[in-house]
């Protein structure tokens, strides 16, 4: 388990720590491990690439430990890699952008994850992409979970809660059970 602390991250709501928290995922080893946040305000100005298996975010509770993004229509967090988790944290989202894109990857698993869209009524809180980075369908892009996730509230809603993207051959054999939608379109599944 590696804290992001330990690479500098100050998760004080004014400094950018996103080059410390990137570290923090790039130090694991190749068969993943836990990237942990304390309680905090965590400033994000670029995406943070999860791209080896196993890789899991955990924050302390969706309450007091927060990624938020200091530009609109960026991806805060974008998992390239099966096997990976997100839980226990609270993913923002300004504009048009988007929290969580799942490019190319199967079995990734949400958990416990309160999703704010603070430009509200905009943006996407989960892309499920069936297309690898380079933009080619990537087989066996399915089986993730989403469980225990809340999904906006009142003015802090997402255009789109959770949206599929990619080819008819991909997305399937996901579990979204036990979470609770507020926005425009809980789940548009694309073909």
């Amino acid at each position: 388990m590696l804290n992001v602390r330990d690479f500098g991250a100050k998760g004080d709501g004014i400094a950018d720590d996103t080059t410390a928290i990137q570290a923090a995922i790039d130090a694991l080893p190749n068969d993943g491990g836990v990237v942990f946040y304390p309680p905090g305000i965590y400033n994000i100005s670029s995406t943070l690439n999860l791209r080896e298996r196993q890789t899991r975010f955990a924050g302390e509770s969706y309450h007091n430990t927060i990624l938020m993004p200091v530009t609109s229509e960026m991806t805060v967090i974008s998992i390239q890699a099966s096997d990976c988790e997100v839980s226990n944290i609270n993913v923002r989202n300004l504009g048009s952008g988007t929290s969580i894109a799942v490019q190319g990857a199967a079995w990734v698993r949400m958990k416990d994850v309160l999703f704010l869209s603070n430009t509200n009524r905009l943006g996407i809180a989960i892309l499920l992409d069936d297309r690898n980075a380079s933009g080619e369908f990537a087989p066996g892009s399915y089986t993730h979970t989403i469980e225990g996730c809340f999904f906006g509230r009142s003015g802090y809603e997402y255009s789109r809660c959770i949206r599929t993207a990619g080819t008819t051959d991909g997305i399937n054999a996901c579990k979204i059970w036990n979470n609770h939608f507020i926005g425009d379109y809980a789940i548009e599944w694309l073909v």
